[in-house]
């Protein structure tokens, strides 16, 4: 039973999320660290949502990315910070 392709068959072009990598880029480095942590789950949970409604997505690699790079600086900011006061660093500074 050979089927003719009807109009509603056509694969819909992917949904891109390089536009909402780029805004979460931006939240990032103007200052607001915590909302671009939010933005970039939020648009990560809606790729995850188009793609179970079967909507082909691109460029959810860059808001992965971007995730795990604040992830990793922040932890390394963590560090730092420990760092400074186990070794009384952090203290001279301030202390003038």
């Amino acid at each position: 039973m050979d089927r003719t392709p009807s109009p509603y068959d056509t694969p819909r072009p992917p949904k891109s999320y390089f536009g909402e990598a780029v805004l979460t880029l931006a939240i990032y480095y103007f200052g607001m660290l915590i909302g671009g942590f939010f933005a970039n789950l939020y648009f990560l949970r809606r790729a995850r949502e188009d793609r179970e409604e079967g909507i082909p997505t691109k460029y959810v690699g860059c808001l992965h990315a971007l995730l795990l790079f604040h992830i990793a600086l922040a932890a390394a900011i963590g560090v730092g910070v420990v760092y400074l006061l186990v070794t009384g660093q952090l203290a001279a500074m301030f202390s003038g």
